[in-house]
Protein backbone atom coordinates (compact mmCIF):
# COMPACT_ATOMS: atom_id res chain seq x y z
CA UNK A 1 0.00 0.00 0.00
CA UNK A 2 1.74 3.47 -0.87
CA UNK A 3 0.50 6.82 0.20
CA UNK A 4 -2.70 7.41 -2.62
CA UNK A 5 -3.72 3.86 -1.81
CA UNK A 6 -4.11 5.34 1.82
CA UNK A 7 -5.47 8.64 0.74
CA UNK A 8 -8.06 6.35 -1.45
CA UNK A 9 -8.86 4.19 1.79
CA UNK A 10 -9.71 7.24 4.16
CA UNK A 11 -11.73 8.84 1.43
CA UNK A 12 -14.11 6.12 1.01
CA UNK A 13 -14.57 5.88 4.89
CA UNK A 14 -17.61 7.17 6.84
CA UNK A 15 -15.60 9.41 9.35
CA UNK A 16 -11.89 8.32 10.40
CA UNK A 17 -10.78 5.65 11.91
CA UNK A 18 -9.76 5.94 15.74
CA UNK A 19 -6.19 4.70 15.30
CA UNK A 20 -3.81 3.43 12.48
CA UNK A 21 -1.02 1.24 13.28
CA UNK A 22 1.49 1.82 10.05
CA UNK A 23 4.54 -0.53 9.29
CA UNK A 24 7.75 1.58 8.92
CA UNK A 25 8.91 -0.81 6.31
CA UNK A 26 6.04 -1.26 3.01
CA UNK A 27 6.69 -3.57 0.10
CA UNK A 28 6.16 -0.47 -2.29
CA UNK A 29 8.05 2.07 0.11
CA UNK A 30 8.47 3.75 3.01
CA UNK A 31 6.06 4.43 5.72
CA UNK A 32 7.49 7.17 7.05
CA UNK A 33 6.91 8.94 4.21
CA UNK A 34 3.14 7.91 4.28
CA UNK A 35 3.14 9.20 7.87
CA UNK A 36 4.40 12.91 6.40
CA UNK A 37 2.00 13.15 3.56
CA UNK A 38 -0.99 11.67 5.80
CA UNK A 39 0.16 14.54 8.13
CA UNK A 40 0.07 17.33 5.87
CA UNK A 41 -3.84 16.61 5.62
CA UNK A 42 -4.65 14.91 9.09
CA UNK A 43 -3.23 16.19 12.77
CA UNK A 44 -1.94 14.02 15.37
CA UNK A 45 -5.14 14.29 17.50
CA UNK A 46 -7.78 13.96 14.80
CA UNK A 47 -5.86 10.75 13.10
CA UNK A 48 -3.35 9.25 15.47
CA UNK A 49 -0.87 7.32 13.79
CA UNK A 50 1.17 4.07 15.86
CA UNK A 51 4.42 3.24 13.68
CA UNK A 52 5.25 -0.71 14.14
CA UNK A 53 8.87 -1.78 12.80
CA UNK A 54 11.48 -3.72 13.70
CA UNK A 55 13.59 -1.36 13.45
CA UNK A 56 14.84 -0.42 16.95
CA UNK A 57 17.09 2.11 16.68
CA UNK A 58 16.92 5.41 18.27
CA UNK A 59 17.63 7.46 14.76
CA UNK A 60 14.49 5.33 13.49
CA UNK A 61 12.56 5.87 16.15
CA UNK A 62 13.09 9.53 16.53
CA UNK A 63 12.62 10.14 12.53
CA UNK A 64 9.15 8.14 13.05
CA UNK A 65 7.81 10.45 15.51
CA UNK A 66 9.79 13.63 13.84
CA UNK A 67 7.38 13.00 11.16
CA UNK A 68 4.17 13.23 13.03
CA UNK A 69 4.06 9.30 14.65
CA UNK A 70 1.77 9.33 17.99
CA UNK A 71 3.76 6.44 18.95
CA UNK A 72 6.75 3.78 17.76
CA UNK A 73 6.45 0.38 18.59
CA UNK A 74 9.12 -2.32 18.22
CA UNK A 75 8.22 -5.73 16.43
CA UNK A 76 7.79 -8.05 18.30
CA UNK A 77 5.61 -6.33 20.79
CA UNK A 78 3.26 -7.63 23.57
CA UNK A 79 -0.76 -6.74 22.51
CA UNK A 80 -0.87 -5.01 26.17
CA UNK A 81 2.06 -2.29 24.40
CA UNK A 82 -1.33 -1.23 22.17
Amino acid sequence: MDTPDVFEMLNQMEGLPDIILLDVMLPSGSGVDVLKELRKTYSSTDLPIILVSGKSSKDSIIEGLEAGGNDYIVKPFDIAEL
